[in-house]
């Protein structure tokens, strides 16, 4: 999980760069399957990558960075 380009996503100020992100992240994401990372934490971890780009979202709609 090392180099994980999660701070790509908090710090996007438009729903392109979120876009981009999104796929960064998810595409760092398939490596997990070639590790042993448990499954419940890896269920936690995706949960909190989903509040925080509900919550940049939200930032980037409700404070106009689109």
């Amino acid at each position: 999980m090392k180099d994980f380009p999660l701070n790509e996503l908090v710090s996007a100020t438009d729903l392109d760069s979120i876009k981009v992100a999104l796929g960064n992240v998810f595409g760092h994401m398939k490596k997990i399957r070639a590790t042993k990372y448990p499954i419940q934490r890896a269920l936690r971890f995706i949960e909190a990558i989903s509040r925080d780009m509900n919550a940049q979202i939200l930032k980037v709609r409700i404070f106009g960075f689109d």
